[in-house]
């Protein structure tokens, strides 16, 4: 009878564990993998992901070291290189985290991908419809299937050749529950002696670790050796979406500032400082000529990527062109002999009051080629209110016709009968007389009208 049950379990093993097994791991642990290539062209598609960065970081508020800088990373497919990376401290995916990332991603590159990959996280509903809105293909990977996303194998080979590195690195399966599958307590515990601050962790990970991982030497692409450098591979593939003018760029991937344009130009405020921004008077033609389209007061849209760099300027649906840092005059200029700025300003300066001349001489010209001449040369020179300084035009008596008109008098001359029928009622008032009394007890006179 025992040899009977153990033959049966025996022979049944493999169906058992099957059916012990979860969908996941069923899919992981049996169902054969596809094999495929990496796109030819950069730019086809990119993955988006958020990832915890395993590195112990020292949080100066709570005096705690522990792991919570979290990362959402933006890959190229085809080249392996890291084109952003956004951070947030705290376990987050929201719309707008992602959406930044992305619009990182696309103002360093230059370019729009072809196609973005992401998973169904808490904030790809927003990515989504950002992507289909700026004409950015989405493709959704499956849910709980990790391998049929390849932004998550970047980032295991990126952890796994790179970051792994780091003196606070506290492991790749720092979440693992299995006892052969998790990092060994004084692994952990060197890490957290070995920890640095979130600030130096938040800047090197914005900077040289995006740097040194696009300067590494892929040893194999696709199984067969390689020895090039995912930014080796961007400067040598085609791209398949077009390079990005820099307007249109500030434009879908830049910060946002409304603000108002005055003489001095339009100013915007970041990271505590003030940023002035005005069009390149180097040709001052062009630069008075965009100045003049924009009247003073005027709010504008500015587009910025870097700060300091050159912005993009709209008004409505107009974009203004690009417009520079403005730069500081000595004080002295012409004393010290420093005028090459100065030269450059005065011409600005001097190009917008001869346009603004030319443009007046050709309306000048145009109203006096029309029938009614002599009258625009009276209204021109004419003040029409302001009683008080000129004494010959009143704002009422302006207004007569329409007030005629609400009254249902027919007049041939308004303005003649408003003043009549003014001055009848002023006769037909009474003159009023008053008494004067005294409060004996406060000694405040009132003036009290005597009825007739």
């Amino acid at each position: 009878m025992q040899a009977g049950i153990s033959g049966y379990l025996r022979r049944n093993r493999d169906r058992l564990e099957l059916k012990r097994s979860s969908y996941a791991g069923f899919y992981h642990g049996v169902v054969p993998t596809i094999d495929r290539r990496y796109p030819t062209q950069k730019n086809y598609c990119w993955g988006i992901d958020g990832t915890a960065h395993n590195e112990n970081v020292f949080d100066p508020v709570s005096k705690k070291v522990m792991q919570h800088i979290y990362v959402v990373k933006v890959f190229d497919y085809a080249t392996f290189a890291l084109l952003h990376q956004e951070l947030h401290h705290g376990v987050s995916e929201s719309g707008d985290l992602m959406i930044t990332a992305l619009k990182g991603a696309i103002l360093q590159a230059g370019y729009k991908p072809y196609i973005v990959q992401m998973d169904d996280g808490p904030g790809s509903t927003e990515l989504k419809r950002w992507c289909e809105d700026n004409k950015i293909h989405v493709l959704p990977s499956q849910k709980g299937i990790a391998r049929t996303k390849f932004v998550e194998a970047l980032i295991g080979m990126m952890d796994n050749v790179y970051l792994r590195h780091l003196k606070g690195w506290n492991g790749m399966n720092r979440t693992a529950t299995s006892r052969n599958s998790r990092p060994g307590d004084s692994f952990l515990d060197k890490g957290k002696r070995n920890s640095r601050s979130i600030a130096q962790a938040s800047a090197w990970l914005r900077t040289e670790c995006i740097s040194d991982w696009n300067s590494h030497i892929i040893d194999t692409y696709e199984d067969k050796p390689l020895g090039k450098s995912p930014a080796q591979l961007w400067d040598e593939k085609q791209s398949k979406t077009p390079q990005l003018d820099y307007a249109t760029l500030l434009w879908l991937a830049g910060t946002l500032h409304e603000v108002k344009k005055t003489i001095n130009g339009v100013d915007i405020h970041a990271d505590g400082y003030k940023y002035r921004y005005m069009p390149n008077a180097s040709k001052p033609d062009a630069a008075a000529a965009t100045w003049l389209a924009i009247p003073t007061g005027t709010e504008v849209l500015v587009y910025a990527g870097q700060y300091g760099q050159p912005v993009a300027v709209w008004q409505g649906h107009s974009c203004h062109g690009l417009w520079e840092l403005k730069q500081r005059v000595p004080m002295f200029a012409t004393f010290e002999g420093d005028t090459t700025e100065y030269n450059k300003q005065r011409a600005f300066q001097n190009a917008v009051i001869d346009q603004a001349k030319r443009r007046n001489a050709e309306v000048e010209n145009t109203y006096k080629q029309q029938p009614d001449t002599e009258g625009v040369e009276k209204l021109i020179n004419e003040p029409l209110v302001g009683r008080k300084f000129t004494g010959r035009l009143d704002k009422a008596t302006l207004n007569a016709e329409e007030m005629m008109d609400k009254a249902g008098v027919q007049s041939p001359d308004a303005v003649a009968e408003f003043k009549r029928l003014v001055a009848q009622a002023e006769s037909a008032k009474k003159e009023v007389k008053y008494r004067t009394l005294v409060d004996p007890d406060t000694g405040e006179a009132f003036e009290i009208p005597i009825a007739d």
